[in-house]
């Protein structure tokens, strides 16, 4: 059962969390932006005069926390986080808008020339809002409460909190907001990855009994062996695959092989250009949340790891965490930066396999029309790099995490040798 475009637009609390906090649209179908751009304006005006406002406060509020500043290498090394929470999200925010001012209209159109070979079913519709609730209540859940419990305790354990309430208020509220992009950004990949797999899976039934299997030298030497086998179409169809790119093919073979031929030599073309058009759509995706996915990225494991140095050696006050703060803390990190990854790299793999199963379809093929459809795909896929990067630097794969760890960690020890060497 195929849906209207209109019907695919998420939960009404999710699309008021976006268009408050968000700058891209909270609805990709209608090939437009959204429509009420006040409130991504007037929200972009407050977060960069906040900003503003914590890069030059900053100085004056982190010497009022927990170790006093007596030197310029500790007040650095305290305005570290701030900074770079602050710094991020400014420079994320302003870049994401310039990119959906020039280059959201592209994405849009790319993806709604895809609905017109394969619209989105009431299932996979379901399941796109699933997943963005479930995106989305783990941000808040992750974000919120922990914000709120550090900014009690901020509260509750010092003489004048006034100008750290309020500079952290900012600061947490920007970091609301890049954890609001980066839900965003989920959701599309989470979109593209499940078409992805829906054309993976059509190519895979076209290498059955019922599609390209047919005119492969297996197929013909069995055909062979046992003349008395049957050719009807309900024969060739596998259970469960009437919805699929073979069983036109198959209808087509019951009625005259020439006309199956061209067939199946069509659905290889059709399905050759939906692969391309979510290609494409990854690299506008990928040019959209470029320097976003990069700013989020570097910051969420620098201020993880300054978070573990600030508690180790208390630098912002003895109370200004506590051992829940911390590791819900550490946790909301971790979630955040470790989805980033795994969405970019199991999306990117899924457009990769691709290749592999059209190339195993290639070998066994003896028709040479079909043949060279599939040839022109596998040609396209050699030729194509599919990858989401961060404006090119570093690619978002799993080796990222494990690089990432690995020069945190070596970072981390050299600022507790440091911390160290001064108390000595």
């Amino acid at each position: 059962m195929v849906i209207n475009n209109n019907k695919m637009s998420t939960y009404w609390p999710i699309t008021l969390f976006w268009k408050a906090f968000g700058v891209f649209p909270a609805s990709v179908q209608g090939g437009r932006r959204n429509s009420n751009t006040s409130l991504p304006i007037l929200s972009t005006v407050l977060l960069l005069a906040s900003s503003l406002y914590a890069l030059f406060a900053g100085t004056v509020v982190v010497c009022r926390i927990g170790e006093k500043c007596t030197s310029e290498a500790i007040r650095i090394l305290k305005q570290i986080y701030p900074g770079i929470a602050n710094v991020t999200s400014m420079l994320s925010r302003i870049a994401l808008s310039y990119s959906v001012m020039v280059g959201f209209d592209k994405y849009a159109e790319t993806m709604e020339c895809y609905e017109t070979y394969s619209p989105t079913t009431v299932a996979e519709a379901n399941r796109y809002k699933m997943f963005t609730a479930t995106a989305v209540c783990a941000c808040l859940l992750l974000v919120i409460p922990v914000n709120a419990m550090r900014l009690w305790i901020l509260w509750t354990n010092n003489a004048d909190p006034t100008l750290a309430i309020i500079h952290f208020t900012f600061i947490y509220v920007q970091n609301l907001t890049m954890c609001c992009s980066e839900t965003q950004f989920a959701e599309q990949c989470f979109v593209l990855y499940d078409k992805l797999k829906t054309v993976n899976d059509d190519v895979a039934v076209l290498g059955g009994p019922a599609g390209l299997a047919r005119f492969s030298r297996h197929f013909r030497a069995t055909a062979a062996a046992i003349p008395e086998a049957p050719s009807t179409a309900a024969a060739l169809v596998p259970p469960g695959a009437a919805d699929g790119a073979a069983a036109a093919v198959a209808v087509r073979a019951a009625q005259d092989p020439l006309d199956s031929v061209v067939a199946a030599a069509v659905t290889v073309e059709t399905l050759r250009i939906r692969h391309w058009l979510l290609r494409e759509a990854i690299s506008c995706l990928n040019r959209l949340f470029g320097v976003q996915l990069g700013m989020s990225v570097c910051a969420l494991g620098v201020m993880s790891f300054f978070d573990i140095y600030y508690e180790t050696f208390h630098v912002m006050g003895v109370y200004t965490m506590s051992d829940l703060v911390i590791y819900s803390w550490m946790l909301h990190y971790a979630v955040r930066y470790v989805g980033i990854i795994l969405m970019s790299h199991y999306t990117t793999k899924e457009a990769l396999y691709t290749k592999t199963l059209i190339a195993n379809l290639k070998s066994n093929c003896l028709d040479c029309r079909i043949n060279q459809e599939l040839h022109l795909f596998l040609d396209q896929l050699s030729h194509s790099s599919v990858e989401f990067t961060a404006c090119d630097i570093f690619t978002l794969n799993i080796r990222l995490i494990i690089s990432t760890f690995a020069a945190g960690l070596t970072y981390l020890v050299i600022l507790i040798q440091y911390q160290t060497n001064m108390k000595v």
